[in-house]
């Protein structure tokens, strides 16, 4: 992406709340988020979020907990943060010799991924989805595989609705229907998670191209 998610002012305030007492620290967020985000940026940020979600909802098979995906995707989520370009204050500044800039560096990284990791597991209540109506994890799912796949199978294609008994064809069309279902529960399954990894694919090969430039920018001061 060419810019980021969040942009630096949104980052600013968002680590801040992060800062701020734990009793208060969701809250903090949610206001962050509402009053200070641009409505395109935190609808693109639930949006990635939820695809995320969706990635760690099959951790068993893909190994993509909240922190290893928090691990893949805050480079880019917050990505001001690690180039210094936040407002808060020396803890992060990339001034200084290079071992500081390493540590203030490393600091910078697990702010950012301790963030992603709190909105990925506290995300209902953060986002006042329920109140604002915006994007379930279904957006990404059975309404984009109920576009790209129809229902044309359902009904054999030589049934012409003269040839047969009715009760022959109900049958057939029982049969092909309950056997269609059953094929497309089966495949609805495979088909939501190849869905959501792919679309998170491009996020996490270019998180994957960002941490390498931030390994070649470290390197130049060890």
């Amino acid at each position: 992406m060419p810019s980021s998610p969040i942009p630096a002012p949104c980052c600013t305030a968002l680590v801040r709340a992060y800062r701020t007492d734990k009793t208060k620290r969701l809250d903090a967020m949610n206001r962050v988020i509402y009053e200070v985000f641009p409505e395109p940026n935190r609808q693109l940020l639930q949006r990635i979020l939820k695809m995320m979600q969706i990635v760690g909802s099959h951790k068993a098979v893909n190994r993509m907990s909240s922190s290893a995906l928090a691990a893949c995707m805050a480079p880019l989520l917050l990505r001001p943060l690690l180039l210094g370009e936040c407002e808060i204050d020396s803890e992060f500044s990339m001034a200084g010799d290079g071992s500081f800039q390493l540590l203030q560096a490393a600091a910078a990284a697990n702010h950012a991924q301790a963030i992603v990791i709190i909105m990925l597991e506290e995300y209902d209540q953060i986002f006042d989805d329920i109140e604002d109506g915006s994007y379930s994890s279904d957006a990404y799912t059975e309404s984009d595989i109920d576009k790209e796949y129809s229902t044309d199978n359902d009904i054999p294609e030589d049934y012409d609705g003269s040839s047969g008994s009715g009760e022959d064809v109900e049958e057939d069309l029982n049969d092909d229907t309950e056997h269609s279902y059953g094929m497309k529960v089966e495949c609805d399954s495979n088909i939501r998670i190849d869905n959501a990894n792919d679309k998170v694919l491009h996020l996490i090969t270019a998180t994957a191209f960002f941490s390498n430039i931030m390994e070649m920018r470290i390197s130049l001061f060890l």
